[in-house]
């Protein structure tokens, strides 16, 4: 790796206590060079990865990441067969280059549509409802013992 400066952007009094802390926790003092209330400091290159914090006694007052290992970042292809072991018990479906995601995804929902089934339940749902309220109280039959004096339904008026 290359030397690292860094330049805190919070200033620090004459008497700082500068250090760096590593991923391992150990903490060294590294070079520092003062400008008034600004310092800059120069870190020797690191062979440890990892985020690194510059301290001015216990408070934090920097904090970057050193020497990532570009292999960690690289994208490269996992096999379909370690994809099918790594999430067994999913349905992964590889797409080719080229070809249509609309069509692949249109294909994967095929018979998972319930949208009809539902609608159909709502008309036979929503007809039912017709035919009850269609149906009234005068439309039904009534025993005639309990209707003696009435008239359709109304108390008719004694002589």
């Amino acid at each position: 790796g290359a030397p690292i400066v860094r330049e805190p952007v919070e200033s620090v009094g004459a008497d700082a206590d500068i250090r760096l802390a590593g991923p391992a926790g150990l903490i060294e003092r590294p070079g520092v060079e003062w400008s008034g209330r600004r310092i800059k400091v120069r870190i020797p290159p690191r062979e440890t990865a990892g985020v690194y914090t510059l301290l001015n006694g216990e408070r934090p007052i920097d904090a970057f990441a050193v020497n990532l290992d570009p292999a960690e970042s690289a994208p490269e292809r996992i096999d379909e067969n370690e994809l099918r072991r790594r999430w067994d018990g999913y349905n992964i479906v590889f797409v080719e280059p080229g070809a249509s995601l609309a069509a692949i995804i249109e294909q994967a929902r095929y018979g998972t549509e319930i949208r009809g089934v539902f609608l159909w339940a709502v008309m036979g749902l929503f007809l039912l409802e017709m035919l009850v309220a269609r149906t009234r109280r005068r439309d039904m039959p009534l025993d005639t013992a309990s209707t003696a004096g009435m008239t359709q339904g109304h108390p008719v008026a004694a002589d």
